[in-house]
């Protein structure tokens, strides 16, 4: 798997890199190598719309709501990268556009950051 491949060297090709676009590219690269993780896994998949809650649950990911009163103005979801419980917390009155984007924003932290990069590891096998 060539993309496998090329994302187990990105620290390497990142090095001396500012910072911000380390992460940016580490970033994309997860993010194709996921789609085609999960691609492969559901071949049926054709549209260009991305399946986010398909492919949260097919990462084991559990998605829970929260009221917005809640937690300060401004938090739409969040997951806590050093628990082991595979929970994604999402503002229940999000517009769906907002919704779906802040469930891959936190698919991005449960691949890159969370128990110790065992997805992504997952991913690259």
């Amino acid at each position: 798997m060539q993309e496998a491949k090329s994302l187990l060297s990105i620290r390497d090709q990142v090095k001396g890199m500012p910072v911000d676009n380390a992460i940016l590219l580490m970033a994309e690269k997860a993010a194709r190598l996921l789609l085609q993780g999960y691609r492969e896994a559901h071949p049926e998949w054709e549209d260009d719309k991305t399946p986010i809650d398909d492919l949260a649950s097919w990462l084991g990911l559990y998605v829970e709501t929260f009221h917005p009163e809640d937690y300060a103005a401004g938090t739409f979801g969040f997951m806590d990268p050093d628990e082991g419980e595979d929970l994604v917390w999402l503002c229940r009155d999000l517009k769906e556009t907002l919704r779906r984007f802040t469930l891959a924003h936190e698919i991005g932290h449960a691949i890159l950051h969370c128990q110790n990069g065992r997805r992504l590891n997952e991913l690259s096998e």
